[in-house]
């Protein structure tokens, strides 16, 4: 059978893999929170990175050295009833057998805007919160890596119960930190 890869040659690329659940302010927060359900051609190249839901595409394969929860562009009250209300879990393979997992704040996202900006005016107070500070540094490695292989299922899953509807909207990004294998083109 012939293939369009070289055969025992594969390109090696440091890259997150990434997905995001939006929700519209007034929405339900939707129980549970899905992740790497989406795909680049069907939603977007700035929801997700991934060519195939819930799968690395072959040839290829995935070390996952970190996982990271980003709360881009969420209220207060959105993101603490998530902290609060939801374990979030690696999970992999047919069985989905649990990695690891933990609550969003053990997760920090590493990444956006950090801190709080506010006027003398209360009525022009502008906040801004995030899941962690803004440093790709700053989040929990995975030690040993996870091996994902191609075509096997992944995804990460943020089991809880709603808190009821957004009260504003909510951008929250997953991100899967590693190095990714893939086929080489002959």
């Amino acid at each position: 059978m012939e293939t369009d890869y070289a055969l025992d040659q594969v390109s090696e690329q440091r890259r997150p893999l990434f997905d995001t659940i939006k929700v519209t302010s007034g929405s339900a927060i939707p129980a549970p929170l899905t992740f790497f359900g989406h795909t680049k051609g069907g939603d977007g190249e700035q929801i997700t990175n991934l060519q195939e839901a819930f799968k690395i595409p072959p040839p290829g394969d995935f070390d996952c050295y970190s996982l990271r929860l980003a709360a881009i562009g969420c209220a207060k009250a959105d993101l603490l009833n998530i902290m609060k209300g939801y374990n979030f879990y690696l999970l992999v393979g047919p069985d989905e057998t649990i990695i690891t997992e933990g609550p969003m704040e053990y997760w920090p996202g590493g990444a956006g805007v950090y801190g709080i900006a506010a006027t003398t005016a209360t009525t022009t107070t502008i906040e801004n919160w995030v899941n962690g500070v803004a440093d790709p540094r700053a989040v929990v490695l995975l030690d040993p890596p996870v091996h994902i292989s191609a075509g096997e299922l992944f995804k990460v899953v943020g089991r809880g119960t709603s808190p009821g509807n957004a009260a504003a909207d909510v951008f929250l990004r997953c991100y899967l930190d590693g190095k990714r294998r893939k086929g080489v083109r002959a």
